[in-house]
This record gives structure tokens, C-alpha cells and sequence, in this order.
């Protein structure tokens, strides 16, 4: 599965480097479980600086389609989620 995959690349980096926190949150239905609709955003100071389709190996047409939607949205949940320590953080 995909967080063996997530293990081990980040592992590959040698064990000081290795500082994974692992969480694990309520199923919620809303949230999508079709690939292209999954993203990975970079926060780095608490600013989503850069975000990523999940799947970067297949091309959505969708996604680029829609792209201003899909970033406004993104960046509306982000802001109501910023409670949370976000130093230094990874979302998918």
C-alpha cells in the first residue's frame, strides 16, 4: 500500500533524517477517494507554499480544467484547518 511506499522512500534518507509522525483521523465520506482528486500540500511557516496532484505520474486534463477552482478550494480548506501545528508539515 501506499504508506509502505511513503515509509520506505522517506527510510532511503538514512534514520537522522527520519522524523515521521504518523496520524490517523475519522473516515469521513466527503472526502474523495478517486486519484485524481487527491493533493499534497507543502506548508512550510504555516503557508501552504506549493501543492501537488497525489498521483504525478497519470495526467488529469480535469485537473488542469479546473485548475483556479481547485486552488481556491484547497486554499479555503487549508484556512480553516491552520489550528493545527504546521511548522513543518506534508497533507495529503
Amino acid at each position: 500500500p501506499r504508506e509502505s511506499e511513503d515509509l520506505c522512500a522517506a527510510s532511503a534518507f538514512g534514520e537522522e533524517h527520519f522524523d515521521v509522525q504518523l496520524v490517523v483521523r475519522e473516515w469521513m465520506d466527503e472526502v474523495p477517494v478517486s486519484p485524481e482528486a487527491e493533493f499534497r500540500g507543502f506548508v512550510h511557516k504555516g503557508s501552504l507554499n506549493a501543492m501537488t496532484q497525489y498521483f504525478s505520474v497519470v495526467h488529469f486534463s480535469e485537473l488542469v480544467e479546473n485548475k483556479d477552482i481547485i486552488e481556491q478550494r484547497v486554499l479555503e480548506f487549508f484556512d480553516s484547518v491552520k489550528s493545527f501545528d504546521q511548522t513543518r508539515v506534508i497533507c495529503d
